[in-house]
């Protein structure tokens, strides 16, 4: 007689399934079919997607940006940049290159798609692909007739939605407000992870420690940041300030650079001051180090301001609100030993 009940509970079946609770026992001499190998990788997989869901969540991670077709003929096509998102079930979707999007704004815009007048959604969908076509063995024989293939190729699948949808498997990237004549306004839409702020992670001082003769000042940041398109954001000399003073009553000075306070343009992740050593050679001991950087003014890749309050001095900053300072200083000759700090 079974013992199990749980056929009395009633109701849908969970969307989300249950992790894999089985995986492989070895043992010399153990015949395995291809069912006992697929059985260890799908017990792993079922592992790590049920961490994604409950230790990180749903949404956009990195990148994924929407973006408007860089072409004016291609007004009614958007472009959705490289970018790693995770759905409702856990399924890691990575987009490794750029992709363009056809949206129906307009009679026969894309093929056989409906027209939409109305606001609707751009997502991504996981999708597994099988791959790679091979002979397969039959009774000992290989058949030239008979190919099985030999891989699965995860991708991703760019789709339109409602605003009201309730597909677990898709992951919003952003709402398309239609304008008329094929135009169209690009709106965010927040998701779990989406609406995480970005941090600091990594500073190339100790804070509060002796000054270190590196060449430059380095911040480390969660997420890729806007390149700056003026002087009013971005990483910049009003943005990102290192200032000396001898005397707490002093005002503070500016300490020389030998370049403008840049962002890395290979990862957009890491902003460098570069100072001028010799001038810092000069200073006395004792004198105060002062680094800022005004998180109000820096945008990441989402256009929100980082999370920047370094409180109690630990990394990774942040309370949880955009933009702030983020204050730290060192000292010439008189403070705590060190080195690198990085989130803890």
């Amino acid at each position: 007689m079974s013992l199990d009940h749980s056929g009395h509970l009633g109701g849908p079946p969970p969307q989300v399934p249950p992790p894999l609770t089985d995986r492989n026992v070895y043992f010399t001499g153990k015949f395995m079919t291809a069912k006992d190998f697929a059985a260890d990788t799908d017990y792993l997989l079922s592992r790590l997607r049920l961490h994604n869901r409950v230790f990180h969540g749903w949404g956009v991670v990195q990148g994924m940006a929407v973006t408007h077709h860089p072409r004016g003929e291609c007004r009614n096509w958007a472009v959705v940049e490289p970018g790693w998102a995770i759905d409702r079930l856990g399924r890691e979707l990575v987009l490794a290159a750029r992709k363009p999007v056809c949206l129906p704004l307009g009679p026969s815009a894309c093929g056989d798609q409906p027209s939409r007048d109305k606001p609707f959604l751009l997502c991504a969908k996981f999708d597994q692909q099988l791959a790679e076509e091979v002979p397969a063995f039959y009774d000992g024989a290989a058949d030239a007739e008979a190919k099985q293939y030999n891989r699965y190729r995860d991708a991703v699948v760019l789709s339109l939605a409602d605003l009201d949808t309730t597909d677990e498997q898709l992951v919003p990237l952003a709402r398309i407000v239609p304008k008329g004549n094929g135009n169209y306004d690009i709106e965010p839409v927040p998701t779990p992870l989406s609406t995480t702020l970005t941090r600091i992670t990594r500073i190339n001082w100790t804070h509060g420690g002796d000054w270190n003769p590196v060449p430059e000042l380095r911040v480390d940041f969660e997420r890729p940041l806007r390149e700056s398109t003026d002087a009013g954001r971005g990483v910049n000399q009003w943005t990102f300030l290192v200032e000396y003073s001898t005397d707490p009553k002093e005002a503070r000075k500016p300490v020389p650079f030998r370049g403008p306070p840049r962002l890395d343009q290979s990862t957009r992740q890491s902003a460098s001051y570069e100072w001028d050593p010799e001038f810092l050679h000069q200073l006395k001991p004792g004198t105060v180090i002062h680094v800022t950087l005004c998180c109000d003014f820096l945008e990441d890749e989402r256009g929100c301001a980082v999370d920047g309050t370094f409180l109690l001095g630990r990394l990774p900053s942040g309370n949880g609100a955009p933009g702030g300072d983020f204050r730290s200083w060192l000292v010439i000759g008189g403070g705590r030993a060190g080195g690198e700090e990085r989130r803890t």
